[in-house]
């Protein structure tokens, strides 16, 4: 690198010096491409959703589709081994041709704990996605006994879930749906549970041989989640709203 002086500076001086400083090296997370608009609501989003209580975000249920894949990372990307040994089975990280095989699924989650699972087989479209709401949302709803009108929906901005069909289902149900802001990830605490669940799918003793064992080990994961940990993330949402604030709307480190 060139300075001002035209001298030649070294890279790993200039590392050192940032050393010195106080500056440490990170590998940049991955985080959603946040243009103006972007910004422009989700703060928005979370000056509004600051004025409301505790008990406000807990009447949200919280829903999301996830893929989760038979032949995916398994969180273990390091192992010690002797160099020049022969590669065990443990000492790498599969892969699959064309990603393998893997499963569509949409969850629920409430302050009472996890709500329906719902396995998406087909396509979705709105007709899908209409039948996941009526046997996973109405579901979750029976399943835990609340009343239907105390509740909040939330969904991420699909074009399927404004679709006007499902628009016009949503209404004749009496489901209200909060108002979401695009490319939140950071503010939908059920993208958390996601993680736990490909979490313990990676810890299992022995991995899915096919897709019927791995939607039995993710129904087996899902319903024993503990509700400690779903209480504590809608407990997280007013510092995930602050941490937004303080970003003027940009990324967050959640």
């Amino acid at each position: 690198v060139r300075s001002q002086t035209d001298r030649t500076v070294s890279r790993w001086t200039i590392a050192r010096m940032l050393s010195d400083q106080g500056l440490n090296s990170y590998s940049k997370p991955k985080k959603p491409l946040l243009l103006p608009r972007h910004k422009k609501l989700r703060l928005w989003f979370a000056k509004t959703g600051a004025k409301h209580s505790n008990e406000d975000w807990r009447r949200v249920i919280f829903t999301d589709e996830c893929k989760v894949c038979i032949h995916g990372p398994d969180g273990n990307r390091r192992v010690w081994r002797r160099p020049g040994g022969v590669l065990l089975d443990h000492h790498i990280s599969p892969t699959v041709k064309f990603g393998g095989r893997a499963v569509m699924v949409w969850g629920a989650i409430t302050y009472n704990g996890v709500g329906r699972l719902v396995f998406i087989d087909t396509m979705m479209n709105a007709d899908v996605y209409i039948d996941v709401l009526k046997s996973g949302y109405l579901g979750t709803v029976e399943m835990h006994g609340v009343n239907i009108y105390e509740t909040v929906m939330q969904q991420d901005n699909d074009p399927k879930h404004f679709a006007s069909k499902t628009l016009e289902w949503i209404r004749e149900n009496n489901i209200t749906v909060l108002k979401w802001p695009a490319c939140s990830p950071d503010l939908n605490i059920i993208e958390h549970v996601w993680y736990y669940v490909k979490r313990k799918i990676s810890e299992a003793g022995g991995k899915p041989r096919n897709v019927d064992d791995l939607k039995a080990l993710i129904l087996r994961i899902w319903y024993s989640i503990p509700l400690e940990y779903i209480r504590k993330l809608y407990d997280s949402i007013p510092n995930r709203l602050a941490a937004v604030i303080s970003a003027k709307g940009g990324c967050t480190k959640y």
